[in-house]
């Protein structure tokens, strides 16, 4: 009967803590989907290449926004952002895209605290191989 009472006991604190990890999740996804059209609101803080995404012959670019109470999750997101753009920009490339995004580096980055939150702007460049275009 012990063993028994310790196993409800077991199972019901961990469902407990996962209850608990999932809301602090979710009011940090809440908050960032209430956050983000402030971000595109803000665009007087936001650097010129932010805004007018460079071109260049030979080299494709991405812009990452991001926004979080944390610097280093708000640049994270910010990074996974442009990555996400560069995968669209090259859909249908298959395994090459793997390869592909490797080949990005950050050509520029800014973070501005804003209030109690971090922004983070991420620009990203892939240099394109000879006669490689992108559609």
């Amino acid at each position: 009967m012990r063993r028994v009472f310790l196993l409800i006991l077991a199972a019901g604190l961990i469902l407990f803590a996962c209850k608990n990890e999932k809301d602090k999740q979710g009011n940090e996804s809440t908050v960032e989907t209430a956050d983000s059209d402030s971000l595109a609101l803000q665009v007087k803080n936001a650097p010129q290449w932010a805004l007018s995404v460079p071109q260049k012959e030979g080299y494709l670019y991405a812009v990452g926004k991001g926004s979080s109470l944390r610097p280093e999750l708000a640049r994270k997101k910010a990074m996974l952002e442009a990555r996400v753009k560069l995968a669209e920009k090259l859909s249908g490339r298959g395994d090459s895209l793997n390869v592909f995004l490797r080949r990005s580096r950050v050509k520029e980055e800014t973070q501005i605290k804003d209030g109690g939150r971090w922004r983070s702007f991420v620009l990203l460049e892939v240099p394109l191989a000879d006669g490689e275009k992108v559609e």
